[in-house]
C-alpha cells in the first residue's frame, strides 16, 4: 500500500481546518492518564487549555469486544503483556456517562473534545454523542 501526500487537501473538525496553509491544531494527548478518575480527567483538560492546546483526546474501548472471552476471564494462561495491560484497562475505561461529562466539560472551555475507538462499539458511542471527529485505534 502507498500513500500519496495531496498538499490541496485538507479537512474541517468543527471550526477547524487542517492542512497545508493552516495553523496547526495542537491536540493534548489524554489517552487513559485520568487513571479513570473524572476529576484527574477534568485537570488534565484545564491543564491542555492553559498550555494552548485546541483539543483534547481520550480513549474508548469494550474489552469483550476487543478480547476473547477466554483471554479475559483466563488471564494467567496468556502472555504477560495481557497480564499486564488488561487490568489496567479495566480499571481506567471510563463510562458512557463520563465520558459525556468530559465532551461538555472540554467544550465548556473551548476545547474540541476527540477521542480513539479501539472498537466498533466504541465508535457507535462516540457517533452517538456527536464528536466532531474520532480516530480509529491504530491497534
Amino acid at each position: 500500500m502507498s500513500i500519496t501526500y495531496l498538499p490541496e487537501q485538507s479537512l474541517t473538525i468543527g471550526d477547524r481546518t487542517v492542512g497545508v496553509g493552516h495553523p496547526p491544531l495542537l491536540i493534548a494527548e489524554i489517552g487513559i492518564n485520568h487513571n479513570g478518575e473524572i476529576e484527574r480527567a477534568k485537570t488534565l483538560i484545564r491543564a491542555a487549555k492553559k498550555c494552548g492546546a485546541h483539543a483534547v483526546k481520550f480513549q474508548k474501548r469494550n474489552l469483550e469486544e476487543i478480547y476473547t472471552r477466554d483471554i479475559l476471564e483466563h488471564l494467567e494462561s496468556y502472555e504477560q503483556g495481557f497480564q499486564y495491560l488488561i487490568p489496567i484497562l479495566r480499571r481506567f475505561e471510563l463510562s458512557n456517562f463520563e465520558m459525556r461529562e468530559l465532551k461538555v466539560f472540554a467544550e465548556s472551555l473551548g476545547l474540541l473534545f476527540l477521542c480513539t475507538a479501539f472498537d466498533e462499539t466504541s465508535a457507535q458511542f462516540l457517533h452517538e454523542i456527536d464528536l466532531q471527529a474520532f480516530k480509529v485505534s491504530s491497534a
